[in-house]
């Protein structure tokens, strides 16, 4: 990891939806997601973050099969 205070900051914020839903509980109701995917599914998403702040022109989000 190139800027640790970067992921401590990335970690740290709470994932909500853009209607200010927690992120888990939306994906626990509203994906085919099983309840053992939702928390590997929000660590790439939020290394994804990191990855995309370091060189926003680089990074693609996540695949994510499950989804």
């Amino acid at each position: 990891m190139t800027d640790p205070d970067l992921w401590a900051r990335i970690e740290a914020q709470p994932l909500r939806t853009a209607e200010g839903q927690d992120l888990a509980a939306a994906l626990a109701v509203e994906s085919s997601l099983l309840p053992d995917q939702i928390a590997p599914t929000l660590a790439e998403y939020r290394r994804w973050r990191y990855l995309r702040s370091l060189d926003p022109g680089l990074v693609s989000p996540p695949i994510m099969p499950w989804i």
